[in-house]
């Protein structure tokens, strides 16, 4: 069923994203170059398939973008047709299916706001509270209920905040590098410090500890920490860092440059509905086995199609960085360059989220082996490229 929700969903923004690109000023060629993109793009088709909540947040983060779009470049439509506010609502409400998407669209929100602010400030617009009063309640309701469900859902189900622990990943991880491989010259104060929040024994942290995922230590963290032991820990990392630069930074390198290198592999694909299993109450003791659906001609084609899909597909020339996260970083780096250099404030803010979305996985526990926390910059791409890199036009109204 979720699998079902996911292609409709995408189903339905395709088709909206390259009405989007045709209103910006793209041509038949260029609708059929991105519809291709879209239909060929294995993270996109593949990653439907998957029971994971984050592609319906990929598909929510490129409708912001789309509705970014019509409200940067065709202002007077996106404030004269209710939908586009209330689309923006809904892809605001669909951030919330991962867990540090608050992060994204409230930093988004902010700078969409100051834009909106300077641009009747600068066009001498009177009435500027009741202009921008739309824009800034398609933001906060629903980031506001978003936020309450959020968090009845976790007093409901009595569920522990992971919060502290995304947030402090980095230093997690480069402190777990230190106690590996600095522990006995660790000061003792710093030493007390650390373990009061990290609760594996050196001996643990030198037998598990693999430097390109977060995940082999993140269990460790003491969840319920006090906010004094929070601060102490922050303290005693800082110290870590001026006493171990290297290892601090060999630390955070070794796990995230994936996100920087084109030419270094790190593909999945997700493709785990193929063979699926029922969730069964633990508190029956039955043994699941027997729920596992499994069709044995469907495993053999998907197992073969997803080998092709890993060892063949990403060494295409050319067609292979399509799956590749630091081709991606490296064209946004180049499109934000340009941007700056034809000083197109507009198409700047435009590539905010994605920067957002590429500091948080930075910052965030895990990149190699997860691709998946970017899946939605290269969902965004065709509209930055083919709307502001290619210099189309932009008109203050465009008809249908």
């Amino acid at each position: 069923f979720i699998t079902l929700i996911n292609h409709a969903c995408i189903m339905v923004m395709i088709p909206y994203t390259l009405s989007t690109i045709k209103r910006l000023g793209g041509g038949n060629r260029t609708l059929a170059v991105v519809l291709m993109f879209f239909v060929t793009l294995p993270p996109m088709y593949v990653y439907a398939s998957t029971v994971y909540n984050d592609f319906l947040f990929c598909v929510a983060f490129l409708l912001i973008i789309v509705e970014l779009t019509y409200y940067l470049f065709d202002r007077e439509t996106y404030f004269s047709r209710k939908r586009h506010l209330l689309l923006t609502s809904i892809a605001v409400l669909g951030t919330f299916l991962r867990y540090n998407g608050i992060y994204t669209i409230i930093l988004t929100f902010a700078v969409v706001i100051l834009r909106e602010i300077c641009y009747l400030m600068k066009n001498k617009i009177k009435n500027k509270i009741v202009v921008i009063a739309p824009l800034m309640l398609a933001f906060i309701i629903p980031i506001t209920g978003g936020l309450v469900l959020q968090s009845s859902l976790n007093k409901f189900y009595n569920a522990k905040s992971i919060t502290n622990r995304a947030m402090l990943s980095m230093p997690i991880q480069q402190t777990v590098r230190c106690l590996k491989e600095h522990s006995s010259e660790i000061p003792p104060e710093e030493y007390e410090a650390i373990h009061a929040v990290l609760t594996w024994t050196d001996e643990q942290y030198a037998e598990e500890y693999y430097a390109r995922n977060f995940d082999s230590v993140k269990n460790s963290f003491k969840t319920d920490a006090t906010k004094q032991e929070l601060v102490s820990f922050i303290k005693a990392w800082l110290k870590l860092v001026k006493l171990y630069p290297k290892t601090c930074f060999m630390a955070t390198a070794e796990q995230t440059y994936y996100l920087f290198c084109p030419f270094v592999e790190n593909v999945r694909y997700y493709p785990s509905t193929l063979r699926c299993s029922v969730l069964i109450e633990p508190r029956t003791g039955m043994d699941p086995s027997p729920y596992i659906f499994s069709v044995p001609i469907l495993e053999k084609i998907g197992g073969r199609l997803n080998w092709a899909l890993t060892h063949v597909y990403p060494y295409i020339p050319v067609i292979g960085f399509t799956v590749n996260q630091g081709a991606y970083t490296f064209l946004l780096v180049v499109m934000w360059a340009a941007l700056l250099f034809r000083k197109d404030k507009r198409a700047l803010l435009l590539t905010v989220p994605m920067y957002v979305i590429l500091g948080i996985t930075f910052l965030g526990p895990a990149v190699y082996n997860h691709p998946r926390y970017t899946y939605s910059i290269m969902y965004c791409m065709p509209v930055l490229i083919f709307a502001y890199i290619l210099n189309l036009p932009r008109k203050e109204s465009l008809h249908d």
